[in-house]
């Protein structure tokens, strides 16, 4: 009866999903995978260390988290050239209402994140 439609890093395919779900007697819910990267890591230099990218998937809840979850989009990509983009975790403050972030086993790599870094950093931008 509910069914969840995530675009990469854009929200083109939400307004058609939306509809058609409706149409058919589906709950949509809907959100997107974001790229998340270029954060200096604590202590360092983004020149030397650049984090790696990895992709948080969010969900909206809300109108207020698709408008933030458009707003974070669009941040991305006025930063970037066309087609490429990521968002540093420190772009989120502010703009986490209405969004579910599901964090997966990438963000629990401690090889590449540290112990409880990133999944530490995630909870506190969205508890």
């Amino acid at each position: 009866s509910t069914l969840a439609l995530l675009d990469r890093d854009v929200g083109y395919g939400i307004p058609r999903f939306q509809n058609t779900a409706k149409s058919m007697g589906i709950r949509p819910i809907v959100g997107a995978e974001l790229t998340i990267g270029a954060s200096v890591p604590h202590g360092g230099d983004a020149a030397d260390h650049p984090a790696p990218a990895f992709l948080l998937p969010l969900l909206c809840e809300s109108a207020e988290g698709y408008r933030n979850l458009c707003r974070l989009i669009t941040r991305m990509k006025l930063a970037s050239p066309k087609g490429e983009g990521a968002l540093p975790l420190e772009a989120f403050e502010g703009m986490t209402g209405g969004l579910v972030a599901l964090v997966g086993r990438p963000a629990l790599d401690a090889h590449r994140f540290g112990v409880g870094g990133l999944l530490d950093r995630i909870v506190g931008l969205f508890g």
